[in-house]
């Protein structure tokens, strides 16, 4: 029976409709996320944070959603969310395909994430396998009659003493029955038992019945590892990257059986900050190098006071491709909503402590924040804000960017992003321009 998908979005409180199964194995799951980033009230209204992505148990399909729409619900808020995150996981290189799925194909599956995720392995291993059958030359060794390959003397005479009928031989076998092929097919034996979409059971069926001489194995982590590739099956790798994600994140049923909770999380700030990462790296390209989490102390003496942004940019010499040893511009990646009520983009006080500090370290005028711009904002004023802040010796100036994440054209999103950043620098040599003529 197919279970519902129960949606819920990070960081905000929702109402879900749990039987007491559901409600006693959503509460069994709670280190998952720790303690911390779980509330499940006596109203069954459920707060989870810091995390997004699903969780499938035996009796409830929970998909946690980022947060792109204030605080109310929107009508197509779900399909947005899901083909978002799906953006920022292929862009930012966490999901492990190439392809993205359609919106007309997120819609034939209700905007379930687990039963996209089977459909995009699936359809990548029946296009792989189709266009070159992955077979291989086997070592085996065997006791027969007939003398194949190389006759092992010494193990003959240890196991056949006195049988002269039997030769134990070593030789190669060309065929299908790799460790990839057995990998493969046991982790389709693994999620034949999640799935409920017919059109993935019928591609399930094709593929199992292409690997119908290959054997099942005890699935483990060594035995991913144990899969090597060359020239002959390198169009395979994606594969085995999607199948060694269901295989980790697959944990044994809570109660006795053989179902399985199927867990995918991943933590919204960290895959918004390699998601922004890429952007600037693509978007900055021969302009500045960008050093992601490069970590520094406050007391660099003692190595206390460990200070780590999530960008520094240093400028890159046009003529000789030099990379300037001094930073030019420290950054960091917020997934949070930086718009006040009375409609003003404006950091936290935390958060400006917090680039005070890398400012400080770094010796920099220029910081920069960026954040997801969220949708339906009453009264907001700009997309953009700057604050100048006194610091002593020198002013520095705080920069308040959003990243319009609706934009589904990613070589729009950089050109944006660099457009942004440039003008920054402009207005850095006009400020420096405006110093030295009141100096003078």
């Amino acid at each position: 029976m197919k279970r519902p998908v129960v949606n819920i979005y990070e960081d905000r409180l929702c109402s879900c409709i749990l039987t007491a199964e559901q409600r006693q194995e959503l509460m069994s799951l709670e280190p998952l996320w720790g303690s911390q980033n779980f509330l499940l009230r006596a109203d069954d209204r459920l707060l989870l944070q810091r995390y997004v992505g699903f969780v499938s148990t035996p009796n409830l399909r929970l998909q946690i959603l980022p947060k792109l729409f204030r605080d109310q619900a929107h009508e197509n808020e779900e399909g947005t969310s899901v083909a978002m995150l799906f953006r920022l996981l292929h862009y930012s290189g966490f999901l492990a395909v190439r392809e993205l799925p359609s919106s007309q194909l997120m819609a034939s599956f209700q905007h379930d994430m687990l039963e996209l995720f089977i459909h995009l392995f699936l359809v990548r291993f029946l296009g792989v396998f189709e266009r070159h059958v992955h077979r291989h030359y086997e070592d085996k060794t065997d006791n027969v009659q007939f003398v194949k390959g190389k006759i092992l003397f010494q193990q003959s005479l240890e196991r056949n003493y006195g049988l002269r009928h039997l030769h134990m031989v070593a030789y190669q076998e060309f065929t299908e029955d790799t460790l990839l092929n057995q990998v493969l097919k046991s982790v389709m034996i693994l999620i034949g038992k999640k799935t409920s979409h017919a059109d993935n059971k019928k591609k399930l069926a094709q593929a199992l019945t292409y690997l119908e001489d290959v054997r099942i194995i005890r699935l483990s982590s060594q035995a991913f590892d144990a899969v090597r590739f060359n020239r002959m099956n390198e169009a395979y790798r994606p594969v085995l990257n999607m199948a060694r994600m269901f295989y980790t994140n697959a944990q044994p049923g809570m109660r006795a059986g053989d179902d399985q909770v199927f867990s995918f999380l991943v933590p919204l700030n960290r895959l918004f900050e390699q998601f922004v990462n890429k952007l600037l790296n693509r978007a900055l390209a021969n302009i500045y190098k960008v050093q992601y989490q490069e970590q520094a102390y406050l007391d660099r003496q003692s190595k206390r006071f460990v200070v780590k942004p999530d960008f520094v940019l240093r400028g890159i010499n046009g003529k000789n491709n030099a990379i300037h040893e001094a930073a030019s511009i420290v950054a960091d990646a917020k997934y949070k909503n930086p718009i006040t009520p009375s409609g003003e983009l404006k950091p936290t006080e935390s958060d400006l402590y917090q680039m005070m500090a890398y400012a400080l370290k770094f010796q920099v005028s220029t910081l920069l924040l960026i954040y997801p711009k969220f949708v339906s904002e009453p009264n907001v004023k700009a997309q953009t804000a700057t604050y100048r802040i006194d610091a002593g010796e020198r002013d520095v100036s705080l920069h308040l960017l959003q990243l319009d994440l609706l934009e589904s054209k990613m070589e729009e999103l950089e050109r944006r992003l660099r457009e942004q950043i440039l003008g920054l620098e402009l207005n850095m040599e006009m400020n420096e321009i405006r110093t030295v003529v009141s100096d003078s």
